[in-house]
């Protein structure tokens, strides 16, 4: 079955879907992120691209999900809708907590429209996001937090103070570790010295012995990723800023990052 005709603008005949507990992740998974690709869905909960697409149709006819088409070349977007959010919030009270997503004061809120120019930085995000829980189930632990860099965490860690506020924040279990990672996704436009000056004022929170544990800058293109790492070395941050390729955050099963100098937070405990 081709790609075009498994997911469309319009819902098919409206079934009575029970929603499985697979579903009912992957719709965690959507109102968490604001929305996903299908792709990421796949790679995360199926065995094949073709079950993902069966069933995030058999979803999308049932009303649990929306579809956004971004081209004929990219994956589609999916969101939740209002119904897919009723299911979350009966099946995770202590993500949605009773009542509040039918009063608006829902922390997890349908995305409305999606910004096209910025898709592909808020998939990388989540793909780096997907990556790291992967890679704590993996060492035996969980993440357990994930916020924007304007949230509450920001500031315990001493970010806003230095004006940075990283695509995403990270707190993990690692076989019984608290880790905290500051993910940066870099799309290839931030100019040197914009990067350089960002990583000497997470530099600064070290200093001040607050921060996170790491700092995770994701690229694409080995040739950015040559640079990026020339940058963290002049800047002296090498021991605590960890650069991947995006490429990395994607495979399946995953494979623990290097080792930063003295700070290998996912070796195994002794």
């Amino acid at each position: 079955m081709r790609k075009q005709n498994l997911v469309r603008g319009c819902r098919g005949r409206r079934s009575q879907l029970v929603a499985t507990e697979r579903d009912r992740g992957i719709l965690l998974l959507v109102g968490l992120c604001g929305y996903v690709a299908t792709d990421q869905v796949s790679r995360e909960f199926f065995p094949s691209d073709d079950r993902a697409r069966r069933r995030i149709r058999q979803l999308f006819d049932a009303g649990f999900l929306c579809v956004t088409l971004v081209s004929s070349t990219q994956p589609n977007l999916l969101s939740l809708s209002k119904e897919g959010l009723r299911v979350v919030a009966e099946a995770f009270p202590h993500v949605v907590p009773e009542g509040q997503w039918e009063a608006g004061n829902c922390p997890m809120r349908l995305p409305g429209a999606i910004r096209l120019a910025g898709v592909a930085h808020h998939l990388a995000v989540v793909d780096v996001r997907l990556y790291l829980a992967a890679l704590a189930r993996a060492k035996g632990g969980r993440i357990v937090a994930w916020e924007g860099g304007a949230g509450a965490l920001a500031g315990e860690l001493g970010l806003r103070a230095q004006r940075l506020q990283p695509d995403g924040i990270a707190e993990l279990d690692v076989g019984g570790r608290q880790v905290c990672v500051a993910v940066e996704v870099d799309m290839g436009t931030e100019p040197s010295q914009v990067l350089a000056g960002k990583l000497e004022r997470y530099a600064a929170t070290w200093t001040m012995q607050t921060g996170p544990d790491q700092v995770w800058l994701v690229c694409t293109g080995k040739q950015r990723r040559a640079h990026l790492l020339d940058l963290v070395e002049s800047v002296g941050v090498s021991d605590r800023v960890l650069v991947l390729g995006h490429d990395e955050t994607v495979r399946r099963p995953v494979v623990a990052p290097p080792a930063l100098a003295g700070r290998d937070v996912w070796a195994e405990r002794p």
